[in-house]
């Protein structure tokens, strides 16, 4: 958590100078059951003091109130901390738990804090550390989210070895580090880049370095290898580190979830060391096409000349080291405070894009009844009306919508028919005769009976000779051929 900001305005969120009377355990159970709780940053004076946050600015308020009452504290508004992003666990499940006590943490106060835990069974201390033993996967997974979620306490999940392999939380006693394969290294005598080269030159090199400060944790790939690195380190008279075996397999707590989109900028949070810019730049120099650092009090922006590269070493930071990355850029505010830029999510790829491509779809048909043949109806396909196209000799017209230019063709046809039967009632009448004829109805589309008959071969001749046959009838009437 970044160092408090006290505010001169009522926020969300109290900072605690207590006067040495009370301890962590105290105050997480007074600030636990206040109205409206959110979480707690435990920190002993000399490290900025303990921050309690809540849900509301009334909320907090009262909570102050609260605080100075008890008599015990110097209380403060702040500005309310935050994180750059959500965590889970990196390791797998357990039903014991690996806490390491915080400065100004003692034995006393953490038993406070763990003690309601649902599906507690035993704690066991150690060197600055306790291990937290459940009746279940379920219950550690639980306690561990509580923790994390309400205070600053980061527990992750232990895997204790055995010589017989077995497990249990009656005979933790007789746990031992013979199959484990990490080593705890203290008493470091070089800075984080030559501590990397210095294990990376080994013949079984590690799978995972966890760099804190003041001591690193070394993972490799087997219990044979960690052996071996071992005793190799011991028996280095160049160096004063040293290295012993632990009783668990080390892995990160956490390691952030959304990295961002990528950018050829990413950014380091300084969660568990406090190197110089120096320092950092050395580290960064061991990564292909590493340009520049931008070193902040919290966290460095690292630079590199393509997107690429820039994801090499993000992907190599977040696999094989504690050390957390995401991409993000440097910005400064109004007062000159370097800060992490805007966060980008990485945009998700389109589900849609790797579905299978759907097969063209069919030709257009037209149903068209056919002539004198009851319901049975007769599919006429763009290809066979085009074929009628090209054999009324219009191909100009065959790259246009078929059926478009044969319906208005027919159009045309039925109009003519129309003009002949109006001229025939109109030379009947002038004959005297009384009876009329009545107009035909109309007849089916003109392509359907010449892709039936097959008509269209000759050109329609048969309906150009019946209307000739009739201009002959109608002269030979005006001429008075028609009279007797």
């Amino acid at each position: 958590m970044p160092n408090a900001r006290v505010s001169d305005h009522p926020t969300t969120a109290v900072r605690l100078l207590d006067d040495g009377t009370v301890d962590f355990g105290d105050i997480w159970h007074m600030a636990y059951h206040m109205t409206g709780f959110h979480r707690l940053w435990l920190r002993p004076n000399n490290h900025g003091g303990t921050v309690v946050q809540f849900n509301s600015v009334k909320e907090a308020s009262a909570g102050l109130q609260a605080f100075k009452r008890a008599g015990h504290f110097d209380v403060q508004y702040i500005y309310p901390p935050s994180f750059e992003t959500e965590p889970v666990q990196a390791s797998e499940p357990s039903p014991a738990l690996y806490i390491r006590l915080m400065k100004g943490m003692t034995e006393t106060a953490m038993t406070k804090i763990l003690k309601n835990l649902r599906g507690l069974d035993c704690l066991k201390f150690g060197d600055n550390n306790v291990k937290v033993f459940f009746n279940s996967v379920e219950s550690a997974t639980r306690a561990s989210e509580k923790l994390y979620q309400t205070t600053n306490i980061f527990s992750f999940y232990w895997h204790p070895h055995t010589d017989d392999g077995g497990y249990s939380p009656s005979n933790h006693s007789s746990t031992g580090p013979l199959s484990s394969r990490t080593l705890h290294v203290s008493k470091l005598d070089r800075d984080l880049a030559d501590l990397r080269a210095y294990f990376y030159r080994f013949e079984d090199p590690p799978t995972r370095i966890g760099f804190h400060r003041g001591y690193i944790f070394v993972v490799f790939e087997t219990a044979e290898a960690a052996n071996r690195a071992l005793a190799r380190v011991r028996a280095d008279t160049s160096t004063t580190m040293a290295a012993r075996k632990v009783e668990m397999d080390y892995a990160p707590h956490f390691v952030p979830c959304p990295v961002g989109k990528p950018l050829r900028t990413i950014m380091l949070s300084y969660l568990t060391i406090a190197p110089t810019k120096e320092e950092m730049t050395r580290f960064f120099s061991g990564y292909s096409g590493f340009v520049s650092l931008t070193q902040g009090k919290k966290a460095c922006f690292a630079t590199f000349e393509t997107e690429a590269d820039a994801t090499t070493a993000l992907e190599d930071l977040n696999g094989a080291t504690n050390l957390k990355a995401v991409y993000r850029t440097p910005e400064y505010s109004k007062d000159g405070v370097l800060k992490a830029g805007p966060f980008t999510p990485e945009k998700k790829p389109d589900p849609s894009a790797h579905r299978k491509q759907l097969p063209p779809s069919p030709p257009p048909v037209v149903n068209t009844p056919t002539p004198n043949s009851g319901t049975r109806t007769r599919l006429v396909t763009a290809e066979r009306a085009a074929s009628i196209l090209k054999s009324m000799k219009k191909p100009d017209l065959i790259e246009a919508n078929p059926f478009d230019v044969l319906e208005d063709h027919n159009n045309d046809e039925k109009d003519d028919e129309h003009k002949d039967e109006a001229a025939d009632r109109s030379m009947d009448s002038h004959n005297g005769t009384s009876a009329k004829r009545p107009l035909k109805p109309p007849s089916t589309p003109t392509y359907a009976l010449a892709a039936e008959s097959g008509c269209c071969q000759g050109g329609n001749s048969d309906g150009r000779n019946a209307r000739a046959r009739r201009r002959e009838r109608r002269a030979g009437l005006g001429s008075g051929e028609g009279t007797h």
